[in-house]
């Protein structure tokens, strides 16, 4: 009887663990001022392209006091867009901070390997383009690195 018990709260213990790895990568994203730091302003927001209806992709970045930038990128269809060009404000490296099709949500793990190098390629009315993976009925988020 004791062993039994043992291994029911050993199995317990191991599924906190397992299911509290989602929740901390989620709750290290609320860490991120760009997210919330500007919220009562339209300073902390700027569309990226809300046009492309032939995709069913919208595209926003959200912005801090401090310049920090996180551009997050929807696709309203269960079909990959592989290689989507998406405009961005600066050079640099994207990190993909979130990625809500990753296998740890249940999703098909599309994604971009940890993130993209921007390409001096202006796209939408903007300087630098990232080419990205979007995964079906998704969203995924990009910070700059600085």
């Amino acid at each position: 009887m004791a062993l039994a018990g043992l291994n029911a709260n050993l199995l317990r213990f191991k599924l906190v663990l397992h299911c509290s790895e989602p929740l901390q990568r989620k709750m290290s994203l609320l860490s991120e001022p760009a997210l919330w730091q500007l919220d009562d302003t339209y300073e902390g927001f700027d569309w990226i392209d809300f046009h492309d209806a032939d995709n069913s992709v919208v595209s926003f970045l959200r912005k801090s006091r401090e310049g920090e930038m996180i551009a997050f990128v929807v696709n309203a269809t269960p079909q990959v867009r592989y290689n989507y060009r998406l405009g961005v404000p600066e050079s640099g490296f994207w990190r993909e901070i979130i990625n809500t099709d990753a296998e740890t949500y249940g999703g098909s793990n599309v994604g971009n390997y940890g993130g993209v190098r921007s390409e001096n390629v202006p796209w939408m009315a903007r300087e630098h383009s990232i080419l990205i993976h979007l995964p079906p009925l998704a969203t995924v988020g990009f910070k700059l690195e600085r």
